[in-house]
């Protein structure tokens, strides 16, 4: 038996009529899935039972960390490259995961670079990457999802931000 929630979870009743949340039938579609959170929000989603769709880049490691996913819960992850500060790009791979899925309830806005050293000694280029990726692409990520959320009348759209974000950190003004 199964009974839904506002956002689209599904309570399972098991043996003891002790409910457990699953995600099962969600399709969710996770940029910087390829490591740190974004990697284990994939795993997070894939252990609740949700279809997941990860993007990242470097397509060898797409296609090396899905396999892995696939192998660590026996489903059938799909990856995907995408460049995020590319509205174009992050428009296909939201259509593409959208299509593999069957449909998307869910964007996870993960991807991130971290600084490269003293800020004194960052070059422009290297600032200009981090807020690219760092922030305008969380800006961009979210208009994507949310003009298809509202066109289907349900989603959610996460964002990811560091705690040094607000704690701040030596070596990482811009990226704080």
């Amino acid at each position: 038996i199964y009974r839904h929630s506002y956002c689209r979870a599904k309570t399972k009743v098991g043996e003891n009529d002790m409910p457990r949340k699953t995600l099962v039938g969600t399709r969710v579609a996770i940029t910087g899935g390829t490591y740190g959170i974004g990697k284990e929000a994939a795993l997070a989603f894939l252990a609740a039972g949700a279809d997941v769709a990860i993007g990242d880049a470097d397509t060898g490691k797409v296609r090396a960390i899905t396999a892995q996913l696939n192998r660590i819960h026996g489903a059938d992850a799909v990856g995907l490259p995408v460049e995020v500060t590319d509205g174009v790009c992050f428009a296909e791979f939201l259509a593409t995961a959208e299509r593999r899925l069957g449909g998307l309830d869910v964007v996870v806005n993960a991807a991130d670079i971290k600084p490269t050293g003293s800020f004194l000694a960052e070059f422009d280029h290297e600032s200009d990457r981090q807020i690219d990726i760092n922030l305008r692409a969380v800006i961009t990520g979210s208009r994507l999802a949310g003009m298809r959320f509202v066109q289907q009348g349900h989603g959610h759209i996460v964002n990811i931000g560091s705690a040094i974000g607000v704690t701040a950190a030596l070596g990482a003004a811009v990226y704080c």
